[in-house]
């Protein structure tokens, strides 16, 4: 937004102190400020990787969401950690003006939203300025600081290894944290990423070992002008090459531009407004299922080879079975929901796809009647790491959630079903079973609820398992009505997960924590940090996803 405070900004502050309050963070001590933001650095000047300085907060000394103050150069942590940056501007509101030392965004406290103008002595500019210039000498006092490897314990050496793993952040352009953390699990999902890498339209080359920008370039053109003559704007095209950024361009931070251009032209997503990361996640894999269905060929090989337009010939093992989109093969599954009417015992069966189970959280009374957990291995030796305590007091898991999801539950008098037998509403009672597991499996915990028409956030701690969930229980493979069938395998692994930050889902903020090489990363937008298990364990998750384990 154009902030109107910045004109304000330039009596607050001058030119030969500018230096010096960039150059001094942390009491005084001299300490090399961030990496300078992208967003109003001239192009051309961007450097192709961000510094990997850590910047602590004054009062909490945590590194996550690091703000620095432009008007006095104090380093406070976000208002999703501990909010002391925030407090620092509540304390002197002369204080408005903040950069932050990982996503390269400005923003104005006074108006509560990021800035896209600067003051009329290019404030902002000249502090860029700054940071760049003390960039390379950053980057040489780092070397010096490098420790030896030998001496070092095992998870120290991991934590190393982890740390040298270069993956790419994303550019928040405007309160898109949701867009950014759907979009890094998704990238995550090793048969997600591959499907859409080798559906037909065009053969992306992953395996080049050119890093050339010329040879990015014309890729990426060339996926851009995919379908160009019938269909010019496929999510699934713009979706492709942005996992080809994320995964391939070298770079530390990618700008889903044109992304998030395409998406703003649904009116529901349109403008900078905060969204529900689960509303983003369902339309995109709903729009991709569809494009898939609409645009992928039958079995019969009605394509042919083109070297122009790269376009490749699909082969019959590649078709979907059943009709289903390599979306719904890799997200789909199917529920069964059995209705019993209560006067003449008659039951009704129907069977309904989902790509994503959506989980009540149970209230410490219902939970305590839920199925217990059983001997399960991860349970166990997950509890010494899960000793947080939720707001209510107790510890729900992940079980919890998915045993109140298919206990029985009888219709309320406004949900009266209608009995074919008895040729009329009755009493009755429903539950749902899992008829068919997907290979990756989506659980959204319902979090934001309406409480007297205001939409408010149940923030309990979750506990889930990383490893072993066992879907087993839950799926009616096991029950009699379909004796004789097999479920397959039952046992599914965290790959990423995506965790709101703050009180309401039209405002916080998302990060996403994915797996990857055996490490896990945290992902806030364009920073990107390695982190241990027991961080992610200690995360209040929203949307997890799981991999069936084959």
């Amino acid at each position: 937004m154009e902030c109107p405070h910045l004109s304000d900004f330039d009596k607050l502050t001058t030119s030969p102190n500018l230096r010096t309050i960039l150059m001094t963070t942390n009491n005084g001590a001299k300490n090399p400020p961030p990496e300078t933001l992208e967003k109003l650095q001239p192009r051309g000047t961007r450097s192709s990787r961000t510094s990997q300085i850590q910047h602590h907060c004054q009062v909490c000394k945590s590194d996550r969401s690091p703000w620095m103050c432009v008007l006095c150069g104090q380093v406070h942590c976000g208002r999703y950690v501990n909010s002391h940056a925030r407090k620092h501007f509540l304390n002197d509101n002369q204080h408005f003006l903040a950069i932050c030392c990982h996503s390269r965004a400005a923003f104005c406290y006074a108006c509560d939203d990021y800035v896209i103008n600067d003051t009329q002595s290019k404030c902002i500019v000249r502090a860029l300025e700054q940071f760049q210039n003390n960039q390379t000498s950053t980057k040489t006092n780092k070397r010096k600081d490098i420790q030896p490897e030998s001496g070092l314990s095992p998870s120290t050496k991991d934590n190393l290894k982890a740390k040298r793993i270069r993956l790419a952040g994303i550019r928040n352009l405007g309160n898109t944290c949701y867009m950014n953390s759907v979009l890094q699990c998704l990238s995550h999902i090793q048969r997600f990423t591959s499907s859409v890498e080798k559906q037909p339209g065009i053969k992306v080359d992953l395996n080049s070992t050119s890093n050339g920008s010329g040879t990015h370039k014309r890729k990426l053109m060339q996926l851009s002008n995919v379908n160009a003559n019938s269909k010019p704007e496929l999510l699934i095209e713009t979706l492709r090459s942005t996992i080809y950024l994320l995964k391939k361009s070298g770079k530390s931070c990618i700008i889903p531009e044109s992304l998030f251009s395409m998406i703003g032209r649904n009116p529901r997503f349109r403008g900078y407004q905060q969204q529900d990361a689960h509303e983003f996640l369902r339309y995109v894999l709903d729009r991709l299922d569809k494009e898939c269905l609409e645009n992928y060929p039958d079995s019969d090989d009605k394509r042919t080879n083109n070297d122009n337009n790269n376009v490749k010939r699909i082969k019959k093992d590649q078709v979907p079975k059943s009709g289903a989109s390599i979306i719904g093969n890799i997200f789909g599954g199917i529920l069964q929901n059995e209705v019993n009417c209560l006067e003449c015992g008659f039951k009704s069966h129907k069977q309904d796809p989902f790509m994503d189970l959506s989980l009540d959280i149970p209230s410490p009374r219902a939970k305590s009647a839920t199925v217990p957990h059983g001997n399960n291995s991860d349970n166990s030796s997950e509890s010494p790491d899960q000793d947080s305590s939720n707001t209510n007091g107790g510890t729900c898991h992940l079980i919890d959630c998915l045993s109140s999801f298919i206990e029985l539950e009888e219709l309320t008098e406004t949900e009266l079903y209608y009995c074919s037998n008895c040729q009329k509403k009755q009493r009755s009672t429903k539950r749902f079973w899992i008829r068919k597991l997907p290979d990756v499996l989506c659980l959204h915990l319902k979090r934001f609820r309406y409480n007297n028409f205001i939409r408010t956030k149940i923030d309990d701690y979750i506990q889930f398992p990383i490893q072993g969930l066992d879907m087993k229980r839950f799926v009616m493979a096991n029950k009699h009505e379909t004796r004789g069938s097999s479920c397959g395998p039952t046992t599914y692994d965290l790959v990423a997960f995506i965790e709101h930050h703050g009180s309401g889902v039209g405002s916080g903020h998302y990060t996403a924590y994915c797996r990857h090489e055996d490490y896990w990363f945290h992902f806030d937008d364009s920073s990107v940090t390695a982190c241990d298990e027991s961080t992610v364990r200690r995360s209040k998750a929203y949307i997890l996803f799981y991999n069936k384990r084959s």
